[in-house]
């Protein structure tokens, strides 16, 4: 069991995790117990004094950091003793903003940082507050104004760095200059070596046998460095320079070559965050879906796309959208739900752009009678078996800062066939279980090869992840939650014990709090992914899970997990599958980049500075990490699909780089008219019988190439809120038999 300050953290992981992204442990940055907001032996204050202590504390309640300091400081300058301030609440709600924002926002908090800068000389505040004036202009682009911190630190970071260099680092390198942007990337090396260092005592009190779990707990020590020094690298265009790079030399040869397709029509504004493929006018090329940003037609397989939505006529405006034929007329409709633009307006929208006989769409607003408050993802699924599509959405939580972990309600939707729908949620038996959770992503599967479509849900907040069963039987559509027992055909529920951790909910804790009261916590699913990853038939399951550093190393926090399919039970695979740790992972993809016949791992990262990675699938259940060295980098993405848009028989990658734009990646394995040695493939495009799910969402295909046997499932939505290609890509390796 954990304390109350582990949970808080957790729960709070944004605005509340201060210390931990600053590289320390609650107690040893400002913390409440340490320096300042000390309870013990109160001031007696005067009636103005107490008066703007209770307005700093009113103003506290709402999302407002630059009225936060404002008051902050009047109370300050009053005589209001430090001790007695809310400044820990202060900082962490500047901070979050400032620490985990988008970089355009920086430059306005410049002035509140240097605001609070002489409140905290002398204290260990002091160092994170020059840094963050010194990031703040710099992203302005007021570098007098920020050499001016640098120059005041630069002797104590040169003789003895400390925890705080790698924001001086980013600093560095978001300047317009270039030798700013150089010495940024060598800075970002001196600060990841130094943390070696800084915490090899820790790292060497560490007893555990295992290499793979020593190094797992080194990246966790050095996380924030680590972090940096990639987005530094990435940023500058220096990933594959052994000079700078020191993560080339530790990673092997990869079996996976891609390179970045430059001006391929996209556009450079961050906009959009998630994406939906498929071939959306019949040409043979798969066409891209952005959300919030537009629908681009590939142009025959070139390396160029080009925005038509709205010349067709389509609404693409949402949080999250996926492509599907909902009439069965042939021709893909879209499907968009949220809205970006307009951050508090309409958030709940649903809207349908079903596409004509022409081409063109015609839109539909409001198809159903009810919709999801905050929707981050959508799934498909023939829930009735009526061979018309069905919705399920998932719905994140409320006001970010007025309802942290209060969840909104998951949306059911049946498919009358006509771009409208209904809610089913209660009819088909999802009101059995919590439908309010935090939802952050949304994959459908048969898990248990009885031939009907499965869900899993992700979700955030220390919630517990669900998988509900179709349980469909004799024309009577029923779902049932089993994710704490998966149910296979042919068995009875395993029994589950209280402290057993077996199912695929996630690796579950538990928390007393101060009234006594038990709670289960468990991760912060950012999206799973279904996949074959040992090929024996089953569906394996991938979750990728945010796990904050000072809480993955004492074991609490869930890291991203593996669950090995056997066909009886799921077995978490989780330690031997060796996937890189990183503190905010998500949108995991599942696919075969190097036509080997085994499933690799790609994973985004859902923050500004967070890079992605990439590995090779082993065939056996594990995987070796070759982001590095497969020339796929981005950061700050939250969506990336998997799909072969030249028809080359390789599958290549768009991901949403939010701090660059939509990045195109063209995989190198095989090139026009040449298939490369041990490059062999298949590539089917399903299509249901006429009026029948045409887009084939829910279909299996197995290939048996010789003694080896490939599963394949066409997934209607993955990840966080994304969907790849529905064309089903097998990768044969050297074989060329038939199959």
């Amino acid at each position: 069991m954990r304390s109350r300050p582990f949970v808080m953290a957790a729960l709070c992981c944004f605005c509340l995790s201060t210390t931990a992204t600053l590289g320390q442990e609650p107690d040893e940055a400002g913390s409440p117990e340490k320096e300042g907001n000390t309870p013990a032996e109160s001031t007696p204050l005067t009636p103005e004094q107490q008066a703007k202590l209770d307005a700093l504390k009113d103003a506290l309640k709402k999302n407002n950091p630059e009225q936060h300091v404002k008051l902050l400081r009047e109370a300050w300058d009053a005589g209001i003793p430090f001790e007695q301030l809310p400044f820990n609440k202060v900082f962490s709600n500047l901070y979050g903003p400032t620490g985990l924002g988008p970089h355009d926002r920086l430059p306005r908090f410049t002035d509140e940082w240097e605001t609070i800068l002489p409140m905290t000389i002398g204290k260990e505040y002091e160092m994170h507050a020059r840094a963050w004036i010194f990031r703040c202009a710099m992203e302005g682009g007021d570098r007098e104004r920020a050499m001016k911190q640098w120059e005041h630190v630069k002797q104590r970071q040169t003789e003895k760095p400390d925890e705080m260099l790698w924001v001086y680092c980013v600093g560095f390198v978001r300047s317009k200059l270039d030798e700013d942007k150089k010495f940024g990337v060598e800075l970002a090396n001196k600060a990841y070596l130094a943390a070696f260092e800084r915490t090899r005592e820790e790292y060497e009190s560490i007893r555990v046998p295992d290499p793979v779990a020593m190094q797992r707990m080194r990246d966790i020590l050095v996380d924030h460095e680590k972090v940096a020094l990639a987005y530094c690298l990435i940023y500058t265009g220096n990933e594959s320079n052994p000079a700078l790079n020191p993560f080339l030399k530790d990673q092997p040869d990869s079996t996976i070559h891609f390179r970045r397709v430059k001006d391929a029509g996209f556009p450079d504004a961050k906009e959009g965050e998630r994406v939906s493929l498929a071939d959306v006018d019949g040409d043979g090329f798969t066409d891209v879906l952005v959300c919030d940003s537009g629908l681009y037609k590939n142009l025959g397989g070139t390396g160029k796309f080009e925005r038509v939505d709205e010349r067709l006529g389509a609404d693409t405006d949402g949080k999250c959208c996926i492509i599907a034929d909902l009439d069965n007329n042939g021709r893909p409709d879209i499907v968009v739900a949220g809205r970006e633009k307009q951050k508090q307006a309409a958030k709940d929208r649903l809207v349908v752009s079903m596409q004509q006989n022409d081409g063109k769409f015609k839109v539909i607003e409001n198809p159903s009678p009810v919709t999801a408050k905050v929707p981050r993802a959508i799934g498909v699924f023939d829930g009735d078996m009526d061979g018309f599509v069905d919705l399920y959405i998932a719905s994140y939580e409320g006001n970010y800062h007025e309802a942290m972990g209060e969840g909104t309600t998951d949306v059911i939707l049946r498919n009358k066939s006509d771009g409208t729908f209904e809610d089913v949620a209660e009819a088909w038996g999802f009101t059995t279980d919590k439908l309010d959770y935090c939802g952050d992503g949304v994959t459908s599967a048969d898990f248990n090869n009885d031939g009907l479509t499965d869900i899993y849900v992700s979700n955030y907040r220390l919630q517990r992840n669900q998988l509900w069963r179709n349980a469909s039987k004799d024309g009577e559509t029923r779902f049932v939650q089993c994710a704490a027992n998966p149910w296979f055909s042919g068995s009875e529920p395993p029994k589950i014990g209280k402290d057993d951790d077996l199912g695929v909910q996630g690796r579950m804790a538990l928390h007393l709090d101060d009234d006594g009261v038990e709670h289960q916590l468990y991760g912060h699913t950012h999206g799973s992914a279904w996949g074959d990853v040992d090929n024996n038939g089953w569906l394996d399951l991938v979750c990728a899970n945010l796990a904050h550093p000072r809480y993955a190393k004492i074991g609490f926090s869930d890291l991203s997990r593996l669950y090995l399919n056997t066909g009886t039970v799921f077995v978490d695979n989780t330690f031997k599958a060796q996937i890189a740790y990183t503190e905010r992972p998500c949108d995991p993809l599942l696919a075969d980049f190097n036509n080997d016949g085994h499933l690799d791992l790609s994973i985004g990262n859902n923050q500004r500075l967070f890079s992605n990675h990439m590995h090779v699938g082993n065939g056996d259940g594990s995987f070796t990490e070759v982001t590095w060295k497969s020339g796929v980098n981005f950061t700050n993405t939250c969506g990336h699909a998997a799909f072969d848009f030249d028809n080359d028989g390789d599958l290549d990658i768009i991901a949403m780089d939010q701090n660059e734009g939509v990045k195109l990646f063209e995989n190198l394995l095989n090139m026009k008219d040449k298939v490369a040695p041990g490059g062999n493939f298949i590539e089917l495009q399903l299509m249901g019988a006429k009026g029948v799910n045409t887009m084939a969402y829910g279909a299996r295909v197995t290939v048996k190439a010789g003694d080896r046997t490939y599963t394949r499932e066409v997934f209607g939505g993955r990840g966080d809120g994304n969907c790849d290609d529905p064309v089903v890509h097998v990768g044969l390796g050297s074989f060329e038999d038939a199959v």
